[in-house]
C-alpha cells in the first residue's frame, strides 16, 4: 500500500488546512459542492466534517478542487 508522501506540496498544504481547521468548499467532478473542515486524509480519501458534525469520506479522484472559504 502506498504511503502518504509528506514531501509533496499538495500534501503539506492539505495537512496545514487540517491543522488549521479551515472551512473549505470541495467541488466534485459531478459538480456537487461540499462545505466543511477536513478531518483527515490518506492516499486515496479525505474525511470532511460538515457543520452538523456529520462526516463524509470523499475519494480524492472525485475532487475537482478544494477552496478555503
Amino acid at each position: 500500500m502506498p504511503e502518504l508522501d509528506i514531501n509533496q506540496p499538495s500534501t503539506r498544504q492539505i495537512q496545514q488546512l487540517i491543522k488549521d481547521k479551515s472551512r473549505l468548499e470541495i467541488k466534485l467532478v459531478t459538480s456537487d459542492v461540499l462545505i466543511g473542515e477536513l478531518f483527515w486524509q490518506d492516499t486515496d480519501y479525505f474525511c470532511l466534517t460538515q457543520a452538523d458534525g456529520s462526516k463524509i469520506i470523499v475519494g480524492k479522484s472525485a475532487v475537482a478542487y478544494i477552496k478555503p472559504l
